[in-house]
């Protein structure tokens, strides 16, 4: 499947007006796919996912458990369709390297569906998530409209046990919130993330920074590949963290953290990213 024909389907499946219309445009879709039968392709993840639509029930868990690298619950949806602050970023976006996995690209359509049409779903599972877990809102996709800020900030604030946490580039949709007096969740911690539209305008930066649940930034950062590992296998590389810190201080003037790609154990105090403990301190990734 190619990420052309995959884009193709976002748009018109996006553009529905109801969560019937929505449904027809994703029938046509799987009904051209082959090996419906076959467990892990995409005629059989599609055809399940329709048939789950099609009894109004969901396909896939709303909020995805954690493994190895993100020990956590978290919440995704299609990546660039509800980025309204995404800029640069979408040059290099890793959310876009999930669509090799049919079950994720789905799991994307059916939580970004549900957010348009049926929002009271995801907020039942989120109510009903474990108590006292960590939940990372957004792995994929951002807060598309200040509804959605308002939405999910009060979800936050009704599950007070619930250490929620995220990388946002929706700096217009936060601040109108902030400026509209909406009600900021304590439990709920931003990292101001890189390849925003908005980097560079000095009135926003600053606003966003001074946000009460703002922990810091969270940037990728242009390094050096040469003789690096690929993949996850670079944050085994002292050399590759030698490098995201210089390019830190090369493109904030501080000294930084690099990410070390295990979410929940990176530093001696548990998880920087989710943690007020971590204001201000710049983390990074290397991109190259």
């Amino acid at each position: 499947m190619t990420n052309k024909k995959l884009h193709s389907l976002c748009k018109r499946i996006l553009s529905a007006s109801t969560m019937n219309e929505a449904i027809t445009i994703l029938e046509r879709f799987v009904r051209r796919l082959p090996n419906k039968k076959k467990r892990g392709t995409w005629g059989y993840w599609g055809a399940r996912m329709l048939s789950a639509m099609n009894r109004g029930e969901t396909c896939f868990s709303i909020f995805a458990k954690g493994n190895g690298k993100l020990p956590f619950y978290a919440f995704s949806a299609l990546p660039k369709y509800t980025c309204p602050g995404a800029g640069s970023c979408l040059e290099w976006c890793y959310s876009f390297r999930a669509w090799r996995y049919p079950a994720a690209f789905y799991r994307q359509m059916q939580n970004t569906l549900l957010l348009k049409f049926d929002e009271d779903v995801i907020a039942r599972a989120y109510l009903e998530l474990p108590s006292s877990v960590d939940v990372r809102l957004y792995v994929d996709g951002d807060f598309e409209s200040t509804e959605r800020v308002a939405f999910w900030m009060s979800l936050c604030n009704q599950r007070e046990d619930l250490r929620n946490y995220g990388y946002s580039k929706s700096w217009a949709q936060l601040l109108e919130f902030d400026l509209n007096g909406g009600n900021w969740a304590a439990n709920y911690v931003l990292n101001i993330s890189s390849g925003s539209i908005w980097e560079g305008h000095a009135t926003y930066q600053q606003a966003i920074e001074n946000l009460p649940i703002t922990r810091g930034k969270f940037v990728a950062v242009p390094i050096d590949g040469d003789g690096l590992p690929s993949g996850f296998k670079r944050y085994e590389s002292r050399e590759y963290h030698n490098r995201v810190r210089a390019a830190i201080v090369e493109h904030y003037g501080k000294r930084g953290f690099s990410c070390t790609g295990l979410c929940g154990s990176c530093s001696a105090s548990g998880h920087m990213c989710g943690s007020h403990r971590a204001d201000d301190i710049v983390i990074g990734i290397g991109i190259h």
